[in-house]
């Protein structure tokens, strides 16, 4: 019903819109190029404007150029670009506007010329007068009045447009066989220039009969100049346009400044009508001259009659245009507003419908509702009261537990390894305890039983000892605790509560904090308020999860969680039931987390009614861990000499590597195959695939729940990388579905145990995957050399590959053909690849180039065929080949890190041991 309504709303507005579309929109665009700005060309264009009235399809654009040629050039250039649909053009000269006439009509643009041509044809239609036949009627006029003969000014145009060079020439050729001077002036078509060009004539001679200027504007300036100058002038002027209105020809020739006029048509109307038959596709004239009459008084007079009748007709005709627009307005506002209404209405009508309809479809499910919600009360009680006793028993049999282990844990007759497995399971035994008690907290706070037991308590003494009980963890964290109190602080507050809010807050930034970085916590007092921060420099809380971290069971990650996931619930519970407030932010000075709790000091109300609490269970990667989680992330001192011991010997018997980022998982696997195995340890994914790497182990067991990079993803890079390939994985998880084990053999895990486990069926695991590998490389080793170019590996394992000679099967004892015969495809295009390599392995200049041509293939084809099989590019294994018979050389010789680098084919040292740290994890000078 929804999307209906949406889609009937949408037509609705749809229909609206294109009802107030205006109806007669333009559909042609016109551009007008105007050269200049005279009072010829304003009539012109307001005579354009009036004939729009009968084209209200035609969008007219105006632009002048001021009489500048390369201005109108860019003019015309950018009406191409707007790809405007007709374009009129009077050009300001012939020789600078024809090129860009051209490239308009070169567009594909129709090009109407207007008044001055262009050269050449490449125009569409041209209306302009014959300025030949203007000139000649100028000269007929001269012969009337001079027929003696005498001496003229002829006042020129624009030097270079049409109508100055076409007047010029008629007129000179009118007045071939006269008797008659001329001087010649330029006035620039303009009224100033004519008048300052005449006053400068004036100044040579004033022995003048007549001037014949090319416009009535410079006729005019003529004039002006010579009546300053003059006492009784007696020249005689006469113009061209013959222009109705004030200032113009007409009226200068009513006035008795000029005598006569060459009549100029500007044809404004005819342009429109023209460009309206070239864009209708009608036929029509291409060139188009209009007429030119002398106009003297006697015809000025009717003439400046018929034009004063006219603007009176014109004004009439702009106030009813006026009109028009004004009901036309109208008609268009009152057809929207119905629109409207009708649009209003039909959306109200369904609207109507919709919400009666939704109406009962809510009121049958709120009956509904209320029904499941009382189900589910009756359910949610139940299960709290299940919940309450279930954890109650936990308690019982908890403190059976961990009472007896911590006894037995200080029993001097243990060995030194039952001593250790008894102290990590006191030990976690407790955290079980105590993460019971915090549940059991909750639940009290949730049903109004939690209490507060208040007591006046120095806070900076208090936090002072708490803070003192962190020293020895930072100090094994390598972390520097800094506790600061601006003042000596007492409160009214739960002893108790105080503490753990304390703890958990430390515990937290404990975790997240890396070694040698800042955990600092601080204490002020403000009125009657204190507060107290603690501040981390650690990985910081991502700001989308901020106003989330104290809801009930959010989670930002739920793959690889740390805490038991109701720390920050408990904090935000006992702050609240003090009247208090906490929150969270970011580290000011850099990267880190701020946790701020604000307490009021004197708050004698009591107990706090806790059904006013907001206790909520958290389980998020930021929240609560306790002091003994965080121990157990500490390795001890024997695991790290142990790691650096597997390192630095030559290891004879099975090597273990145990990846876990918890510390007493690690300590308990260790302590159940040491002796037998040597076992390496590593606290998370991206240490373990360095010492995967770099010791090669007989077999991998890996956690699946880490951070930054979790068990799935150590698994497939392990089974994808060249040395470690061969390695079998067992996956230690407490993620039980068969579709999480399936995804975990889909990832390259050879066998799957679930948390927790027995000690007896681990081992039974580890030692059969051991044993089944051994089965498979005895094949492989019988292969000779290229046994160790599938495997490539490191001097810990040529060590059990050498053992392998006292049964007979060393490389020598099995031919070529032997070992061709008992590899795959796969594993002798390796040991071919590997053999070159290998023989020229001190050549620095190898490149794969060269391997292609010794492998009779393209360097393409060696590229892929190498990265398919390996995940590498030939040139990371060659690099890696390299590595690996350098660390031979660092283990089993006693050259010197140089003497390896250049046999090795490194161009120096210095790059020899920066590639060998990137790949080991350790320099060279260490493992030497």
């Amino acid at each position: 019903m929804r999307y209906y309504l949406y889609a009937l709303i949408l037509c609705m507005v749809a229909l609206f819109f294109c009802a107030c579309q205006n109806n007669q929109s333009a559909s042609y665009r016109i551009g007008l190029s105007q050269c200049s700005d005279d009072a010829w060309r304003t009539k012109m264009n307001e005579e354009m404007r009036r004939e729009l009235i009968f084209h209200p399809e035609i969008e007219l654009i105006i632009r002048s150029a001021d009489d500048n040629s390369e201005h109108q050039s860019a003019d015309i250039d950018r009406f191409i670009e707007e790809r405007v649909d007709l374009l009129i053009v009077s050009p300001n000269e012939a020789d600078g506007l024809t090129a860009a006439v051209s490239r308009a009509y070169d567009a594909g643009i129709p090009v109407v010329v207007a008044d001055r041509r262009v050269n050449g044809d490449k125009y569409t239609a041209f209306i302009g007068g014959d300025n030949y036949q203007v000139g000649k009627l100028m000269a007929q006029y001269i012969r009337e009045q001079l027929p003696r003969g005498g001496r003229i000014v002829e006042m020129c145009g624009l030097e270079g447009s049409t109508p100055a060079v076409w007047r010029h020439r008629g007129m000179m050729e009118g007045l071939q066989d006269a008797n008659i001077e001329i001087i010649s002036g330029n006035g620039y078509w303009f009224r100033d220039n004519a008048r300052e060009e005449m006053a400068r004539l004036l100044q040579q001679t004033t022995d003048i009969d007549m001037v014949m200027a090319h416009n009535d504007q410079m006729a005019i300036g003529a004039w002006e100049a010579a009546n300053e100058l003059l006492s009784g002038n007696k020249i005689r002027f006469v113009g061209v346009d013959a222009l109705s209105g004030e200032g113009n020809g007409l009226e200068a020739i009513m006035q008795g400044k000029l005598e006569a006029s060459v009549s100029y048509a500007t044809e404004g109307g005819l342009l429109i009508q023209r460009a309206a038959q070239i864009l209708a596709g009608e036929p029509f004239t291409r060139d188009t001259v209009l007429p030119a009459m002398l106009i003297d008084r006697d015809a000025a007079e009717p003439l400046v009659q018929l034009y004063r009748q006219e603007q009176s007709e014109v004004q009439t005709i702009d106030m009813l245009q006026q009109h028009i627009k004004l009901f036309t307005t109208q008609y268009r506002q009152q057809r929207i507003i119905l629109w409207m209404i009708f649009v209003f209405a039909v959306v109200a009508v369904i609207f109507f419908v919709y919400y009666l309809r939704l109406y009962r479809q809510r009121k049958r499910l709120s009956e509904q509702l209320l029904t499941a919600q009382q189900e589910l009360e009756q359910a949610t009680r139940q299960k709290l009261t299940f919940y309450t006793n279930v954890s109650h028993d936990f308690r019982t049999p908890l403190t059976l537990i961990a009472d007896p282990l911590r006894q037995l844990s200080h029993d001097s007759s243990l060995t030194e390894q039952q001593h250790s497995l008894a102290e990590v399971a006191e030990r976690n035994a407790q955290v079980l305890l105590r993460l019971i008690n915090q549940v059991l907290d909750l639940r009290k706070a949730e049903s109004g039983k939690l209490d507060l037991h208040r007591s006046q308590v120095n806070l900076t003494q208090a936090i002072s000892e708490w803070v003192n009980a962190f020293q020895p963890l930072a100090k094994k964290k390598h972390i520097h605790l800094i506790y600061k109190a601006d003042a000596t602080v007492f409160a009214s507050v739960d002893i108790e509560k105080m503490e753990r809010i304390l703890f958990n807050l430390l515990s937290n930034a404990f975790k997240f904090t890396p070694e040698n970085e800042i955990v600092e916590v601080r204490l002020w007092q403000d009125n009657e308020q204190c507060y107290f921060t603690v501040t981390d420099t650690g990985s910081g809380i991502p700001e989308e999860h901020k106003r989330r971290i104290f809801d009930s069971f959010y989670q930002i990650d739920t793959t690889n969680r740390q805490g038991s996931g109701i720390g920050l619930a408990l904090v935000k519970t006992f702050v609240e039931m003090h009247g208090g407030k906490i929150t969270v932010s970011d580290n000011p000075k850099g990267r880190g987390t701020v946790f701020t709790v604000m307490l009021p000091i004197n708050n004698e109300e009591g107990t706090l009614n806790s059904n006013s609490v907001n206790s909520q269970i958290v389980n998020t990667d930021y929240v609560h861990i306790t002091a003994e989680q965080i121990l157990t992330e500490l390795a001890t001192e024997e695991e790290s000499n142990a790691n650096r011991k597997i390192v630095n010997e030559k290891i004879v018997n099975n090597v273990i590597l145990v990846i876990d980022d918890n510390a007493d998982i690690r300590h308990y696997i260790r302590s159940l195959f040491e002796g037998e195995y040597t076992v390496l340890t590593a606290k998370d994914g991206q240490a373990g695939l360095q010492k995967a790497r770099q010791a090669v182990p007989d077999i991998v067991i890996c956690d699946l729940s880490m951070p930054d990079i979790d068990g799935l993803e150590v698994c497939e890079k392990l089974k994808t990388e060249i040395v470690t390939s061969h390695i079998p994985v067992l996956m230690l998880t407490a993620r039980s579905l068969d579709e999480q084990q399936v995804e975990g053999y889909e990832h390259g895990a050879d066998a799957y145990l679930c948390k927790p486990f027995k000690a007896e069926l681990l081992r039974a695991q580890v030692k059969a995957l051991i044993e089944n590998r051994k089965r498979v490389m005895i094949g492989v080793d019988a292969r000779g050399e290229t046994a160790n170019a599938v495997r490539l590996a490191s001097p810990v394992r040529q060590q059990n590959l050498t053992s392998n000679s006292a049964n007979g099967l060393t490389p020598n004892s099995v031919t070529a053909s032997q070992r061709s015969g008992l590899m795959t495809p796969d594993e002798q295009f390796i040991a071919h690849f590997q053999k070159i390599v290998l023989d020229k392995i001190d050549d620095e200049q190898l490149t794969v180039e060269t391997i292609a041509d010794d492998m009779a293939m393209s360097r393409t084809q060696l590229y892929r065929k190498i990265k398919s099989l390996t995940n590498y590019s030939p040139n990371e294994l060659i690099r890696n080949l390299r590595l690996t018979e350098a660390h031979k050389m660092l283990l089993q010789t006693d050259l010197s890190i140089s003497e390896i680098a250049y046999r090795t084919g490194f161009s120096s040292p210095s790059y020899f041991t920066k590639c060998y740290t990137d790949y080991f994890g350790k320099k060279p000078s260490e493992v030497k």
